[in-house]
């Protein structure tokens, strides 16, 4: 709850946990007068990809970093050679991206580029296998 003077306001919310164009959504325009509750929310949509690199059944320790058609970074991480954390989830606005990954530790030198598109509440997993 945010209590507000009567007036005309800009607001923009961001969805923390989201990554990729879409995860801000703002408001001009909005009036407030007095005396009055207001209720906003927004439906921020999205999509997770799922991204492992593995060599004859060994999990690979990579970078990977996830980027928009402008090409500005939405998102990176790595996927280590843990079962946690490979495949690495990636939560991301629906649209096409560019996933890049390299190889660390013994697989290491490893580079290559693949194109993704998530769409709105489905799970993508790419296993990449050497």
């Amino acid at each position: 709850l945010v209590e507000l003077n009567p007036g005309a306001y800009r607001m923009e919310i961001e969805a923390l946990k989201l990554n990729g164009p879409g995860k801000d959504h703002e408001v001009k325009e909005l009036i407030i007068t007095a005396n009055q509750t207001l209720e906003f929310a927004h439906n921020f949509e999205s999509g997770i990809a799922k991204i492992g690199i593995q060599k004859q059944g060994e999990l690979v320790d990579a970078t990977v970093t996830i980027k928009d058609q402008t090409g500005a970074t939405a998102a990176a991480a790595r996927t280590y050679s843990s079962e946690r954390t490979n495949p690495t989830p990636f939560t991301l606005s629906p649209g096409t991206y560019t996933v890049t990954y390299l190889t660390l530790g013994k697989h290491k030198g490893v580079k290559n580029s693949f194109q993704i598109t998530i769409e709105a509440g489905q799970t993508i997993e790419k296993i990449i296998k050497l």
